[in-house]
């Protein structure tokens, strides 16, 4: 029946669990993302192991210096944070965890202790391999846009040569709100009018 799977947990509890059951392929995003988290324990757990590919990605100020840490200490993960741009600003808050190119969880909690222990929080987790393919290409996508990979060192690695110029022209497009394509162009909602003479008076 409707509603049977919904489960209560403290913490973010889904997440780690997750991840000690990969196989082979971790997809993760987080606007905060903090040793304090049990998914950064989860995470370190398995960066290191040959058989598994962890991509993370991260905003570029929030978690600037933690995910330099997690890319030094787990050489073997792919690091990614937000690029800085003066002229366009871009945060990464967007927050999922793929395993396996299967399970996708999607939560409107950050990867911190006071997500875990301290905050009401909500998240829904889909066994959607289409789902959480396509999500996982989106984000691979964006990654010479808008995101700089750190090296193992923890510092960044050489930027995409043609992510300034995409950056420039693209971002505008992903930051408009967009109607619909499913909604009649005749249904679209106008702007209303503040000029008082062109307001309709009723009962004469």
């Amino acid at each position: 029946p409707p509603g049977a799977g919904v489960e209560r947990c403290r913490g973010t509890c889904l997440g780690p669990g997750l991840v000690h059951a990969v196989r082979a392929t971790i997809v993760c995003s987080a606007y905060n993302f903090g040793p304090s988290s049990s998914l950064w324990a989860a995470l370190a757990d398995v960066a290191d192991r040959p058989e598994v590919s962890v991509h993370l990605y991260v905003d570029g100020k929030v978690a600037r210096e933690t995910s330099r840490r997690f890319a030094a200490d787990h050489p073997r993960a792919r690091v990614f944070r937000t690029t800085a741009s003066d002229r366009h600003p871009l945060r990464n808050h967007a927050k999922f965890l793929s395993v396996d190119a299967r399970w996708i969880l999607v939560t409107s909690a950050n990867f911190s202790w006071s997500a875990e222990n301290r905050n009401l929080e909500l998240g829904v987790l889909h066994d959607d391999p289409d789902l959480a393919q396509t999500v996982e290409r989106q984000w691979r996508a964006l990654e010479p846009t808008y995101f700089t990979r750190l090296a193992a060192s923890g510092s960044s690695a050489p930027p995409c040569p043609q992510a300034a110029l995409l950056r420039s022209s693209t971002i505008v497009s992903i930051s408009m709100t967009r109607t619909p394509s499913n909604i009649p162009a005749d249904t679209e909602r106008k702007p209303r009018s503040n000029d008082p003479r062109k307001t309709r008076r009723s009962g004469g």
